[in-house]
């Protein structure tokens, strides 16, 4: 029988023997003691992996299990998912316990591993709109528009929250803190939430990275605001493709659609009395990534409509298609993917009066406006 071997010697032979490990034989000095471990990928370990205390103990019942996998089955991020999963994800949550007024997370927090399910309870989640959470506070005026939904949010017993977070991968976009009565809660952690993969989450994070995030008009927007445009647009919403050339756009036509540029470049023409037939037209703007157009006529009419004073409905009284025709021509001028939504449906439901949407649109409407009017 041979003599016992150290530890050292048989760590030694068996990186020595494993071909795709043979660099770690030489990271093994004469006494045992690893010095620098270099993976196949290169990638050095610089220390252990910690496993993360749980927030609280898992859920202890089949009945309670069930309820909560209803709760989560009701909430339409998980819809399509896999129940084999969901029901691992269920098994698995943490539970945790808030005293009345006692705060969850910040407003700002990178810290975005769990969304949260309430059992029992309630929080209340403040949207303090502060563009950069490094910043200082958004002044009053920001708030003039909103009404008390639009900036606090009343979370109740079975109702799912935090998951936006998850899906966009931002900071923390409330505050969120128990009201007098306490809270329930049961913690998901974002480990769970990817391995679900829902069909919905990934197409909002598309269109959130390529139609939100890049429009300037868009990304500047309250939380509350931008999840709703990028729900409009997952839903209702659908993506073109126009060649070098393509007309998108032709003036004196009746408008119907609002676009956001993804890629690509266009320009806007005005045809004007002094030129001639084959002149292209007088060149009034141009459109790249995360520019968007097709929604100035609509506002006109709305802004004609009230004026006249027989309709104080909000401008959502009009007929399908829009009454004052296209003021200019867009036209590709490389081949360009855009983002297109119904332009009555995206000024009812995401500009609609009042919101701070809207209030950047006429904003920026008034100089263009004024260039081809």
């Amino acid at each position: 029988r041979s003599a016992p071997r150290d530890a050292s010697s048989v760590l030694r032979d068996a990186f020595a023997d494993a071909k795709d490990f043979s660099g770690l034989a030489d990271s093994l000095s004469g006494d045992g003691v690893v010095k620098t471990v270099t993976l196949p990928n290169e990638s050095v370990i610089k220390q252990p992996l910690r496993p993360r205390n749980a927030l609280g103990p898992a859920p202890d019942t089949n009945q309670r299990r069930a309820r909560l996998l209803e709760e989560l089955g009701r909430c339409d991020l998980f819809t399509g998912c896999e129940m084999r999963v969901l029901r691992l994800a269920v098994a698995d949550l943490e539970l945790v316990l808030l005293r009345p007024s006692q705060v969850l997370y910040h407003y700002g927090s990178t810290k975005r591993d769990y969304l949260y399910i309430v059992e029992a309870g309630e929080v209340q989640a403040v949207d303090t709109h502060v563009d950069d959470p490094g910043s200082k506070p958004a002044r009053d005026e920001s708030f003039k528009n909103y009404s008390n939904a639009s900036c606090k949010i009343l979370h109740r017993a079975g109702e799912v929250f935090g998951a936006n977070d998850l899906v966009y991968r931002t900071r923390r976009t409330h505050t969120v803190t128990a009201t007098e009565k306490g809270a329930k809660l049961w913690g998901m952690r974002t480990r769970w939430f990817e391995r679900l993969r829902p069909p919905i989450v990934q197409t909002r994070r598309n269109v959130f990275v390529d139609v939100v995030a890049p429009t300037p008009v868009f990304n500047n927007l309250p939380s509350t605001e931008k999840v709703s445009l990028v729900e409009l647009f997952a839903e209702l919403g659908e993506t073109i493709t126009f060649d070098r050339g393509d007309v998108v756009v032709a003036q004196g036509e009746t408008p119907a659609c609002v676009y956001v540029v993804i890629t690509g470049t266009a320009v806007a023409k005005v045809a004007v009395p002094t030129q001639t037939e084959n002149s292209d037209g007088l060149e009034v703007a141009r459109f790249k990534k995360g520019s968007t157009f097709g929604w100035l006529e609509f506002l006109v009419e709305e802004d004609a409509w009230r004026n006249s004073g027989d309709d104080d409905s909000g401008g959502y009284g009009f007929g399908e298609t829009c009454d004052v025709p296209y003021r200019a021509s867009v036209v590709a001028a490389t081949e360009m993917r855009c983002a297109v939504i119904d332009g009555r449906v995206f000024l009812k439901n995401a500009a609609r009066a009042g919101s701070v949407l809207r209030e950047s649109m006429d904003r920026e409407r008034s100089a263009f406006a004024n260039g081809v009017a």
